[in-house]
């Protein structure tokens, strides 16, 4: 049997400022914030998965700006 911890970790990442638009009229930031989510998922995949450092990811909050 696994024994398995678990730590919380929170990751900040940058995005291309053309990235943070409205595409759509009715965009609101939960899209924007779901399309840069979509961008960085392969590198959370990269590090997580049966070989790898990390068994597991679950996201407990959507991606936010943190600032301008």
């Amino acid at each position: 049997m696994t024994i398995r911890w678990r730590i919380v970790v929170e990751l900040t990442f940058d995005i291309d400022q053309k990235a943070d638009v409205k595409r759509y009229v009715d965009d609101v930031e939960s899209d924007i914030a779901s399309r840069a989510l979509y961008r960085v998922k392969p590198s959370l995949n990269e590090a997580v998965g049966e070989g790898k450092p990390f068994a597991h990811y679950h996201i407990i909050e959507m991606p936010r700006k943190l600032g301008d």
